[in-house]
This record gives C-alpha cells, structure tokens and sequence, in this order.
C-alpha cells in the first residue's frame, strides 16, 4: 500500500487520496485496489474477493488500480464510468 500509494498518479476529475476509502487485495501477481469516496476514508486489505467491493459506476468517485507485483509499475488507474 504505502509503495503504491506513495506513486500513483490519480486520474484528471479525481479527488484527494486522503478523500477515499482504498481497499486493497492480491490477484495473480498484481495488486488490485478500489478507491471510493463511499465511507470512511482510510485503508484496508481484504483476503476475500467477496469482501472486495464492486461498484459499476460513480466516475471519479471510484478508481479502479492495478498493480504488477513483478515490474512494480502500475498496470490501470481510471476512474469508473457514469451509469
């Protein structure tokens, strides 16, 4: 968290890093993270893809990261899209 947080560049139309709940959890070698501004802004990891929630619009109030564990670089930071 603190390397990915520490690097990423957040989307034009994104709001502060400190504004967002980030939720972190590891996939197949990558790190995926969702960012939104629905609740307690902080972080957390979870260990269970059911924990890790899913949001299918809300534009720059959700960004959706992933992060390659082998090159350490970002693979996508976007905000979601508007329903």
């Amino acid at each position: 968290m603190d390397t990915i947080e520490s690097t990423i560049e957040l989307p034009t139309g994104a709001y502060a890093l400190d504004r967002y709940t980030r939720t972190y959890m590891f996939g197949e070698r990558k790190v995926l993270a969702i960012y939104t501004t629905h609740g307690q802004p902080g972080r957390v990891w979870v260990s269970r893809p059911a924990d890790f929630p899913v949001v299918f619009d809300g534009g720059c109030s959700v960004v959706n990261v992933a992060w390659d564990l082998e090159t350490r670089s970002f693979l996508r930071v976007t905000c979601n899209g508007d329903a």
